[in-house]
């Protein structure tokens, strides 16, 4: 007879749960952050699509063409943006008259908080006709 006691089936499992979890909180971060970065992403865009759409209604109802950029601009404050950053360019393709287009383009390069080297540069373009 032995005096050993028998092993546990215990004993091989012993650690296992603290690397899943470890695992499982790492896959959980990536997920949770992930997701912040992507919502993010698309806040600054539609932020950018709305200074270009407000900007472009601002030009075509003061068509002198002073104060679009700073009306982008002032648009574009709202959710913290670097507005230094942020690129306003305002064409008039067939003059500045009363029944001319005027197209306005906002682009902004993307600051990832997460990846650093995730810098896209994220751009919009409206444009409409002046009326007044």
């Amino acid at each position: 007879m032995s005096t050993h006691p028998a092993p546990s089936r215990r004993s091989g499992t012993r650690g296992s749960a603290t690397v899943e979890f470890a695992l499982i909180v790492i896959l959980l971060f990536t997920v949770v952050f992930g997701s912040f970065e992507i919502d993010r992403l698309f806040l600054v865009y539609t932020t950018v699509a709305n200074a270009a759409r407000g900007a472009a209604r601002y030009a075509i109802v003061h068509s002198g063409g002073g104060g679009v950029e700073g009306r982008a601009k002032d648009l574009a404050r709202g959710i913290m943006l670097d507005v230094t950053k942020l690129n306003v360019t305002v064409t008039y393709p067939t003059g500045n008259n009363v029944g001319s287009r005027v197209v306005v383009q906002v682009s902004y390069p993307y600051d990832s908080w997460l990846i650093p080297q995730l810098t896209p540069t994220l751009s919009s373009t409206s444009e409409g006709v002046i009326v007044f």
